[in-house]
């Protein structure tokens, strides 16, 4: 029996997205906002709940949910860049990056032997 450690894509998605919170946004020069005051982490973090919580606890995962979980927030970023895209700051390429990662880690992930 091999028990395999966690690799950087299974939790590089994972720490990039709580660190896009504390990045800026929205940057309309000399305001700026996070993506705690635009209450993102409810929004957008949730969906990484699941697929961290199996992750954590080496669980079964069903793939499809854990890509929706992925998809859904990466497209509402996209979304949301774009129509806020003359002030639309780092944070939300950021968050997007860990989206993108959370979608190749999936189908990639297999529970460890214990």
């Amino acid at each position: 029996m091999t028990n395999k450690k966690p690799s950087a894509g299974r939790w590089g998605g994972r720490v990039l997205a709580a660190v896009s919170m504390f990045l800026p946004w929205v940057d309309v020069g000399v305001l700026q906002g996070r993506g705690f005051q635009n209450k993102a982490v409810v929004w957008l973090l949730a969906p990484f709940v699941y697929p961290c919580a199996m992750a954590f606890v080496n669980g079964p995962l069903i793939k499809g949910l854990a890509m929706l979980c992925g998809i859904v927030p990466g497209v509402y970023v996209v979304y949301l860049a774009a129509s806020l895209w003359p002030v639309a700051s780092w944070g939300m390429l950021v968050f997007f990056a860990a989206c993108v990662l959370l979608i190749a880690a999936v189908p990639r992930y297999t529970r460890a032997d214990g």
